[in-house]
């Protein structure tokens, strides 16, 4: 499946983003945009972030400078994507960060497995469980103390996330998360800023919104 070269892989860029500017123009000339024109708004872009992902993991390259941070991350980017993606951001941590946790052995779990388990309702409370009760484990391993508890920490986030409000657990959850990292990469610093995944998916929502702004007032 990833097995192209980095040429190829820049293509299939160019074109996606070449069908995704074509799909921008159909829905700025149509009078009543379609639900699918605007999902692939969102598909598009996705698909060819996760794509190039696979494709870097499967070949031990990268397609931008080597690393220079670790797998932590601000706990304000997890708020912001929190919000900006109306709580749909909550998945993609989860999926990340158990890839994180594969990659150092930590978790037995399938991470592509579990993202598309997370759209089940009730089994996306299992994953989300078991994936904080990792998250725990790991850290009381190498000796970190986490005030994180699996049952207590799922309870809050299930009640603030009907409430927009779900960003507070998770944000305390990335804690933990920074302080293994910390542990496990010191000779690299947790990034400041969003990187251009979450770039990517912001810019998405935003034109999505714009649309929804531009329809709503009758421009479209």
């Amino acid at each position: 499946m990833y097995q192209i070269s980095k040429g190829q892989l820049i293509t299939i860029w160019v074109f996606g983003i070449l069908f995704l500017l074509g799909d921008l123009i159909s829905i700025a000339n149509a009078y009543s945009p379609s639900g699918f024109s605007l999902s692939l708004l969102l598909f598009v872009p996705g698909a060819l972030i996760f794509y190039s992902i696979g494709w870097k993991n499967q070949n031990g390259k990268i397609l931008v400078k080597p690393r220079k941070y670790s797998n932590g991350q601000p706990t304000w980017t997890v708020t912001l994507m929190y919000l900006i993606t109306l709580r749909i951001y909550t998945f993609f941590w989860v999926y990340k960060n158990l890839r994180f946790f594969k990659k150092i052995n930590q978790t037995k779990a399938t991470p592509w497995l579990r993202l598309i388990g997370l759209f089940i309702p009730i089994l996306n409370l299992f994953i989300i469980y078991y994936f904080i009760k990792d998250v725990k484990i790991y850290a009381e391993k190498i000796g970190i103390k986490s005030r994180i508890e699996p049952g207590t920490s799922l309870a809050v986030f299930v009640v603030l996330n009907l409430l927009m409000l779900g960003f507070i657990e998770l944000s305390s959850i990335q804690k933990t998360l920074n302080e293994i990292w910390a542990k496990e990469q010191p000779s690299l610093p947790t990034r400041k800023n969003l990187n251009w995944g979450e770039v990517a998916y912001i810019s998405a929502f935003v034109i999505l919104i714009f649309i929804g702004i531009l329809q709503d007032s009758g421009t479209m």
